[in-house]
């Protein structure tokens, strides 16, 4: 960077150097620099004590060397708007898309971004390539932060889709409730309601699949369903397409505007009943398809964001065993911007997962023999992503670890963790738990279910939740601890917790709470073993836990809202 042969890096070369901005900061956080600090400061000109003052040729240089983890603040970045305001907001765009924000400064750090974002797109539309960068980092991971405005981004990255796509003629087709104004073009022959289904990931053994299949499959039943997506982008098999009654596969390397037009096309030639997204929030394309009204109705189920915080999604539909509680509602629905719809338990069922062969019962009474021994070191194991792991969840960690030092031993597993990401995550988790921590690379799902097995007790991150690992928990025969929250995404952790059999005293209400639970489950046996046994004391087998779900009355909630 500061050899006088590297030339002027104009705009264009930095945003597509700003592509691979995170695997650059991975680079430099896993040696031992941690950071290109050193390298930024070196650009200084300015005299001792002055404000730090660099040639505007070496600004694309600097914001590309600057990442989250940089002990120098983000107004360095920012204060060079008046300079090259689309350089540093392409900047800030790119630091989003950092998907490991374990460090206190990262995860700061990203919460001042998303507001400064947030006042960025009150004032400016973004060409489209940033608001492209922007869908598919922020739009997602401003889940994992904690701040009370997190989700706030979402609605404004649906009004920049909105403004985009009117300018390439792209608006709404139908007012809500409204009847179409005139006869279908090309009607399908079918008495039944059509249904577009908007999908993301949906392939057979992926954690979507075990969601939303058994929904998706039910809705036929009401509806003529009509599957659309990204067929190959998204590695849609043949049972996968078989959820449906026939299936549209979208254009693909296309702009967004092009993918959302033949959406819109299709729309307005088969005029569907309504539009349902599983999930929102994993393709750029639903989150722009999502910012016009393609249908009289359109509804969501609990996909990974909370909520859209746009205006032209009427419906989040979820299931009472996934939002209540002894009766009590978990949510917020001040966190909700649409309605949310509530159908009875057992609704909307998920599939049950692959697993290796071998009696779970046999893994359970293994376990339990083992789990009581007072001279056990205690293998705690914590499956999730890196987005997961958050600043705050891990702080929590490295206080247990300080408590009950030499007592428990720590494993990560760390899914799609590979190369120097994976090396970056291991230095900042053992700057948390030193020597006592192992960390995982990226298994497959087959393996990592064996391997897991070497856990006794389970710990679920925070603000986010771990809902899908909770069955493998299970499954290996784990007790753990949940934090209760009023997230929606943690809702669904709380239930299932509770559904899955584990007792009341292993849920939280906080932080603190949490801690003080690992703690005892770490140091005190006997109440180690008496959890275990309330744990798994009424479960036969996991298959027990999805017998007797009917996903028809989700597929007659949908229907009665037409």
């Amino acid at each position: 960077f500061l050899h006088p042969r590297f030339e002027t890096l104009n705009f264009e070369g930095l945003w597509a150097l700003l592509l691979l901005h995170k695997q650059l900061a991975s680079i430099f956080h896993a040696s031992s620099l941690e950071t290109a600090d050193a390298c930024i400061l070196a650009f200084d000109r300015a005299e001792p004590a002055q404000p730090y003052t660099i040639a505007e040729d070496d600004l694309p240089k600097v914001l590309l060397l600057y990442s989250l983890e940089s002990r120098l603040e983000l107004e360095l970045i920012t204060s060079f708007e008046p300079v090259n305001r689309q350089a540093v907001l392409a900047c800030c765009i790119a630091l989003c898309s950092t998907p490991f924000c374990g460090s206190e400064r990262a995860y700061r750090r990203r919460e001042e971004l998303l507001r400064y974002l947030c006042r960025q797109l009150q004032q400016h539309l973004l060409e489209e390539r940033a608001l492209y960068l922007l869908t598919i980092s922020a739009y997602m991971y401003c889940s994992y932060a904690s701040s009370a405005d997190k989700h706030a981004i979402k609605g404004l990255i649906h009004r920049q889709w909105r403004q985009h796509l009117a300018a390439a003629g792209i608006s709404d087709l139908v007012g809500r409730g409204e009847a179409w104004p005139r006869p279908a073009r090309h009607a399908l022959p079918t008495d039944k309601p059509l249904l577009l289904i908007l999908h993301e990931w949906l392939a057979t053994g992926s954690a979507m699949n075990r969601c939303y299949a058994p929904w998706i499959a039910a809705l036929r039943s009401r509806f003529h369903t009509v599957g659309m997506g990204l067929q190959r982008g998204t590695g849609m098999d043949e049972q996968a397409l078989a959820l449906f009654d026939s299936y549209i596969p979208l254009p693909e390397a296309v702009p967004i505007p092009q993918t959302v037009r033949a959406i819109r096309d299709w729309c307005r030639q088969h005029q569907p009943a309504a539009v349902y997204y599983p999930s929102i929030g994993m393709g750029p394309h639903t989150v722009a398809a999502a910012s016009i009204r393609l249908a009289p109705l359109q509804l969501m189920t609990q996909g990974h964001p909370a909520s859209t915080g746009g205006s032209c999604i009427d419906v989040l539909v979820s299931s009472a065993d996934y939002a209540c509680l002894d009766g009590e509602l978990l949510l917020d629905p001040d966190q909700i911007s649409e309605q949310l719809v509530l159908v009875p338990a057992g609704s909307m069922h998920w599939l049950t997962p692959a697993r290796p062969s071998g009696d779970s019962l046999e893994r359970a009474e293994r376990q339990r023999s083992r789990i009581a021994h007072p001279d056990l070191v205690p293998q705690i194991v914590i499956s999730a992503s890196p987005m997961k792991l958050s600043a705050p969840f891990l702080q929590l960690c490295q206080r247990v670890w300080q408590r009950t030092k030499l007592k428990a031993f720590w494993h990560f597993f760390v899914g799609e963790a590979r190369g120097a990401q994976h090396l970056e995550i291991a230095t900042t988790l053992r700057g948390y738990l030193g020597d006592d921590c192992k960390v995982y690379p990226h298994l497959e799902y087959q393996d990592y279910v064996k391997v897991l097995q070497v856990g006794d007790i389970f710990l679920t991150p925070f603000p986010f939740g771990n809902s899908n690992t909770l069955y493998d928990y299970h499954a290996a025969g784990l007790i753990g601890v949940s934090l209760r929250s009023k997230e929606l995404s943690c809702s669904v952790d709380s239930c299932l917790f509770h559904r899955l059999g584990y007792p009341g005293a292993l849920m939280a209400d906080d932080s603190e709470a949490y801690e003080r639970i690992v703690c005892r489950l770490i140091l005190d046996a006997a109440w180690r073993q008496e959890m275990y046994e309330r744990s798994f004391e009424h479960t036969t087998d996991q298959e027990d836990l999805f017998a007797g779900g009917d996903a028809s009355r989700f597929a007659d909630t949908v229907a009665s809202l037409l």
